[in-house]
């Protein structure tokens, strides 16, 4: 029973159900590891994506069942800031890119003035 519970895989949105995550964090994580720009803290290793098919029969992302632990023990050895550049750079877009390049003083010179009623 055990050896065929190590050979079953499961998709990421069910892997990300059972670690109470979105999946869309599960596949940042992915991301952020791939990525060589990025450095990452000593001992952190995700487990391998393997191909399996959801309910209704199509093919997606998944992981083996077995494996659950090892994005638990990766999503709990990951320290507040450990993805910071990552998201800096490719979570903002083109907002992210002027933001980081406007003057400190932008807000106060652009801030619409404030009309108060008595």
């Amino acid at each position: 029973m055990e050896e065929n519970l190590n050979n079953k895989s499961i998709t990421l949105s069910r892997a990300a159900l059972e670690l109470d995550v979105c999946v869309h964090v599960v596949l940042d994580w992915y991301k952020w590891m791939d990525d060589a720009r990025f450095i990452k803290p000593d001992g952190l290793k995700l487990p391998p994506l393997v191909e399996t098919t959801n309910a209704t029969g199509r093919r997606c992302k998944g992981i083996l069942a077995a494996d659950i632990a090892m994005l638990e023990t990766f999503r709990n050895s990951l320290k507040y800031g450990d993805m910071a550049a990552y998201h800096l750079t490719t979570g903002w877009g083109k907002y992210g890119k002027e933001r980081r390049t406007r003057p400190a003083d932008w807000k106060r010179k652009n801030a619409k003035k404030r009309v108060t009623t008595a």
